[in-house]
């Protein structure tokens, strides 16, 4: 049976749907959140914020190593080790050479990929759901938070999402011949081809194939000596390149300190009585950074659709099931050997389409309840609740876009106002090197003292002028900053300043 062919069914009590959820209109309301997805890319993407630390990290390494030293440890700043695919590398060093570290430039690939993935989310949500379920699924991924914000940021998480889409609409195409088993091989083939290039791309497409082809095991194994061959050989190019890009790029990446900075997402094994719990948080952040805010509602859902798809049929529901749970459960297994991070780390937003189609599986399930009038209200509660929060979030943002940081009109602002002489403290963690990433080049004449200030006490300060600077999270950079802009004014006269959403520069002259 295809997985194209597959749709929720609960014979005892399914009902038709009212008119204004009938297949045309789902339609209309797909293609409808596929376009309000794409203005909320675009809006945050054209907003040009600034780098944040994160986005600078990598920068760093694309500005100081040459094409093939990129392949191997992206050890730039050694306390801040990066891990990211050479394909991407690649590209994104090809586009600083042209055009510098430009957030329009050095984002493009993120936002052409975050939009790429909203029709590809669309038409597999309508092959593998009713209409109802894929109108939930599509509204969740297009509105969803983490998603909008990686579509703008210069890290690969968007092409993680992308390629979790491509692969899964591979898997869900409709074969030619609906017998002996070859439809489901030719997909096989187009699968692993597919992820053969997009591992060198995207380190997560190897989880999303591997769960594709279990699905595809489990649930319809080959027929005959001949198509067991045809299967095996298909795995080949997969198994071979994943190979080789570990041997090029991932062996050389795996720094440790990467793992201490996910240690929360890793199974911890010297406390095992913390393991359930582990894992209950991880699955709860999983749905929550899949839609910001809306996690509860969304775990619910995807549970729901869990149990709706099992219940579905022996081959069509359960071949459903496996294919949407296999790299969710891979991701899980890696974490528990501590290979890689599950739960709500931003290196799982591959996850979040299979977490959208689960929900959406769900709301379908429980609005075509006809004898249980709760079961079905709940379904509405869920699914209303979570795209309404959702929907005022990206509606908010398309009007105040989301700010990691702001260095850039900071550093803009000192070189204007700034005199020779004058000492400057960015303060915190690593606004330091975002500050160094808009500033350089500089000239030998105008050279900036760049001192790390820590957040709880000021250095003693110098005699003459002095500027205190930092970028950070809006929410919480003013209060950060309090204490020691408190600690200034103490010790020195306050002069003019400069504040931006995410950033700000205090002047202060200790002249006396």
């Amino acid at each position: 049976m295809a997985l194209a062919e597959v749709q929720i069914r609960m014979p005892d009590n399914s009902v038709a749907a009212p008119a204004w959820l009938r297949p045309a209109v789902c339609l209309r309301l797909v293609l409808a959140f596929v376009a309000m997805g794409s203005v909320c890319r675009v809006s945050q993407y054209l907003s040009r914020r600034s780098f944040w630390q994160d986005e600078v990290f990598l920068l760093l390494n694309l500005r100081e190593k040459l094409p093939a030293q990129l392949f191997g440890p992206l050890d730039a700043r050694s306390r801040e080790p990066q891990a990211a695919p050479p394909v991407f590398l690649q590209i994104e060093k090809f586009l600083f050479d042209r055009w510098g570290p430009s957030e329009l430039a050095m984002r493009s690939v993120a936002q052409a990929l975050g939009l790429l993935s909203l029709p590809l989310m669309a038409r597999v949500a309508w092959r593998l759901l009713p209409a109802a379920g894929a109108v939930c699924a599509v509204g969740l991924f297009a509105l969803s938070d983490e998603l909008i914000a990686h579509a703008a940021e210069l890290k690969p998480y968007s092409g993680d999402a992308f390629f979790a889409c491509l692969l899964l609409w591979l898997a869900t195409r409709r074969g030619d011949d609906p017998g002996g088993g070859r439809p489901d091989a030719r997909r096989l083939w187009a699968v692993t081809l597919a992820a053969s290039a997009a591992v060198w791309f995207s380190y997560t497409s190897v989880f999303v194939a591997a769960g594709i082809i279990l699905a595809m095991l489990i649930t319809g194994r080959p027929r005959g000596m001949r198509m067991t061959w045809v299967w095996v050989l298909a795995v080949v190019p997969l198994a071979l390149s994943v190979g080789l890009v570990y041997l090029v790029s991932v062996r050389f990446q795996q720094d440790p300190l990467l793992k201490t900075q996910w240690a929360e997402y890793l199974a911890d094994w010297d406390h095992p009585l913390g393991l359930p719990r582990w894992a209950a948080r991880g699955t709860f952040y999983l749905a929550n950074s899949s839609a910001a805010g809306a996690g509860p509602m969304v775990l619910a859902l995807s549970i729901a659709g869990g149990v709706a798809l099992w219940r579905a049929g022996a081959i069509q529901g359960r071949r459903t099931l496996a294919l949407l749970l296999a790299p969710i459960v891979l991701c899980f297994l890696a974490a528990t050997v501590r290979a890689y991070p599950y739960g709500g780390a931003r290196t799982s937003s591959f996850l979040a389409p299979l977490v959208c189609l689960l929900a959406g599986a769900g709301f379908a399930a429980l609005v075509a309840l006809q004898r249980h009038r709760p079961a079905r209200a709940t379904g509405w509660v869920l699914a209303g609740l979570s795209l309404a929060i959702l929907l005022g979030q990206a509606g908010r943002y398309l009007f105040v876009p989301r700010v990691r940081s702001h260095m850039r009109p900071i550093v803009e602002y000192l070189r204007e106002n700034r005199r020779p002489g004058d000492v400057v403290y960015v303060i915190g963690g690593g606004a330091s090197e975002v500050y160094r990433c808009y500033a350089h080049p500089i000239d030998a004449d105008d050279a900036l003292t760049v001192l790390d200030a820590p957040k709880d006490r000021l250095l003693p300060p110098p005699r003459g002028r002095f500027w205190l600077v930092s970028a950070g999270s809006p929410e919480r950079l003013t209060e950060s900053m309090k204490p020691l802009l408190a600690q200034a004014r103490a010790v020195a006269r306050p002069g003019e300043s400069h504040t931006v959403r995410g950033g700000m520069a205090y002047l202060f002259d200790r002249s006396d």
